[in-house]
């Protein structure tokens, strides 16, 4: 089993001691998902940085963060939401910088579309959004790229590869690139979006990361693979054709890393 197959985790740092030894054993890629809720970044972060670096005192693996997302649209024109969401943005890549992270994981700025009248179509706005985004972005990837820290943007609610595909090329840089949520994308496809393994397709040599769960299909529930119905062969499948190896990172409860591990193991598809 070649080395792309090696499964990693998101977890956050309170949880980090429940795992540690297991994600050392293989040095296995880790994401600190601290940022993800931006108040955190208002906190006094010293303790939890030295926390983390001392658990992680023998790592050599790839670390990252996922960076803060809830009401941080990176798609906006309003010229004082744009400083909050560069702020936040600027915030959680001093905490990756702190921890020694090298990659920040965004959502997509594209909504649920897929229909004629809908938007991030080339004939009704799609590089007038994409300028938007470079225009709020750029500075951070610049900040990201003095850090050797890189920027992976996260399938969430697109029903379409093109939009966000387009976007991340047009970055023509590997300081931006694209992460596939293979539980968000089965979502997606009831509202006609494409299956996981078609975005690692599609993907191919701009994908750098890969959230791993598991879903009924209706719900972002984050289950423990197995628990759902997503199909996993596939997903693996597409996962082998690539000539890299994406960061895999298991995000489901910490309660559910070792059971949603061990199901994936015993199928063959990680280690």
């Amino acid at each position: 089993m070649n080395d792309s197959m090696r499964m990693g985790v998101s977890l956050p740092s309170v949880h980090l001691p429940e795992h540690v030894d297991w994600i050392i054993a293989n040095q296995r890629d880790l994401e600190i998902d601290d940022p993800f809720y931006s108040d955190t970044l208002d906190e006094d972060l010293a303790t939890r940085v030295s926390e983390i670096r001392t658990a992680l005192a023998s790592y050599t693996g790839r670390l990252g963060i996922h960076g803060p997302t809830e009401s941080l649209p990176i798609l906006c024109d309003d010229l004082m939401v744009k400083k909050v969401v560069q702020h936040r943005l600027r915030q959680a890549l001093e905490f990756a910088s702190q921890i020694g992270a090298t990659q920040m994981v965004l959502h997509s700025p594209f909504g649920c579309f897929g229909h004629p009248q809908m938007v991030h179509s080339p004939n009704t706005g799609l590089y007038k959004e994409i300028a938007a985004v470079h225009n709020l972005l750029d500075p951070i990837v610049a900040q990201a790229e003095s850090q050797s820290c890189q920027i992976v943007l996260e399938v969430c609610s697109d029903v379409h590869t093109r939009p966000l595909i387009e976007l991340v090329r047009s970055f023509e840089s590997k300081s931006v690139q694209l992460s596939v949520d293979v539980g968000h994308a089965h979502v997606m496809q009831q509202f006609g979006g494409p299956a996981a393994d078609q975005w690692i397709f599609e993907a191919n040599d701009i994908l750098a990361h890969v959230h791993l769960q598991d879903t009924d299909g209706l719900y972002d529930h984050h289950w423990a693979p197995g628990d759902g119905i997503l199909c996993w062969h596939a997903v693996f499948r597409a996962l082998q054709s690539l000539s890299h190896s994406p960061r895999l990172i298991l995000e489901v409860s910490p309660h559910d890393v070792m059971r949603g591990h061990a199901y994936l193991s015993q199928k063959g598809h990680v280690y």
